[in-house]
């Protein structure tokens, strides 16, 4: 999908836009909103589907191959929604097409598969807690979110690597 154009809307623009969902779990929006602060990438606020009234910050730890990435393209989530969705119709997928919601899911499964226990992962996807861990853990959990961030990083480029 490399080197090809789609008039205003490069194909590159969107494939960095995609990688950095995967490997930092967020939604496009907050990819787009938020901005570097030393090791971590910032969101002030996700207006997720938490109340209106309800601000959740959030970070992500950048990896080196998410540092790579940055700065994103301008764009809006419906242009890269509707340029992915157009490409895999182009390569023949009609059914069952992957999102760029997917690199969120993909990222919490890697995630698991690799070790990092759930209660972190919800941590890292900026979750609200539920039960006994919303009332009572307020823990940010900073190296361990921090560990999880490399393990998916560590887990693609190793998915990659047999390509």
């Amino acid at each position: 999908w490399k080197n090809s154009s789609q008039g205003w809307q490069k194909t590159e623009e969107n494939v960095k836009v995609i990688k950095f969902l995967l490997l930092t779990g967020l939604r496009i929006s907050e990819a787009q909103k938020g901005y570097v602060d030393g090791e971590k990438f910032r969101i002030d606020d996700t207006k997720g589907k938490h109340s209106i009234h309800e601000k959740r910050p959030h970070w992500v730890y950048l990896t080196k191959t998410a540092r790579s990435l940055l700065p994103l393209p301008t764009c809006t989530p419906t242009n890269i929604q509707a340029w992915l969705k157009r490409k895999l119709i182009s390569e023949g997928y009609t059914e069952n097409r992957p999102t760029p919601h997917d690199a969120r899911r993909t990222f919490a499964t890697l995630a698991n598969e690799n070790g990092i226990d759930s209660f972190i992962v919800e941590r890292a996807l900026n979750h609200k807690m539920q039960g006994v861990m919303s009332v009572y853990n307020h823990a940010k959990y900073e190296s361990e979110r921090i560990n999880c961030a490399k393990a998916v990083e560590s887990a693609i480029l190793s998915i990659l690597a047999l390509r």
